[in-house]
């Protein structure tokens, strides 16, 4: 258990050390006002992003402090360096494929695509996580703690959670852009 543990605490760190802070002004006030205000044009549904959390084998989430990459059907639409900011994209109503990918550490990570059907006026807020898919060799056991971590296949599968509750917490994000023609 303790092992474990360590391994986990060993890729947290790993993952924090490679976080690359990217400062982001954010968006024109009246884009901040219109999202935050929840308005939406005919025909129209807006997705929001978020950093997340990053779930060990324990299944304790951790703040993730992460740049990440967004994309919706494979077409990347923005890039969050910070915890505290957010991407909002006004998407007509349609089927979408959403998927995000980490900047650094990325040829370890698997993402895991989130398809979803948008109808019409439909706010939806995603978490973007990361869940430890790490495999250990049994052999590595034999070497104690240095053989485990040597011997430790280190992968992460990044995922959507979706949570409205960051509806009520949007005015403690900061929006860093909202894009409006999704082509």
């Amino acid at each position: 258990m303790k092992l474990k543990m360590t391994i986990g605490l060993l890729i947290c760190f790993f993952l924090a050390a490679c976080a690359t802070p990217i400062d982001h002004p954010a968006a024109p006030a009246h884009q901040q006002s219109v999202v935050e205000n929840f308005e939406l044009d005919k025909n129209e549904s807006r997705v929001h992003f978020f950093s997340g959390e990053l779930f060990l084998k324990n299944n304790s989430g951790i703040k993730m402090n992460e740049s990440v990459e967004f994309y919706v059907n494979d077409i990347k639409i923005g890039l969050i360096g910070n915890n505290k900011e957010y991407i909002a994209i006004d998407l007509p109503p349609g089927s979408y494929t959403f998927k995000w990918i980490p900047i650094s550490g990325s040829e370890s990570c698997l993402p895991e695509p989130f398809t979803l059907s948008l109808s019409d006026s439909e706010l939806i807020f995603f978490k973007a996580n990361m869940r430890d898919a790490s495999s250990t060799s049994p052999a590595a056991y034999l070497f104690g703690p240095i053989g485990v971590v040597v011997g430790t296949d280190v992968k992460v599968i990044s995922f959507f959670e979706q949570d409205i509750g960051m509806k009520d917490k949007i005015n403690e994000y900061k929006l860093i852009s909202l894009i409006e023609s999704f082509k």
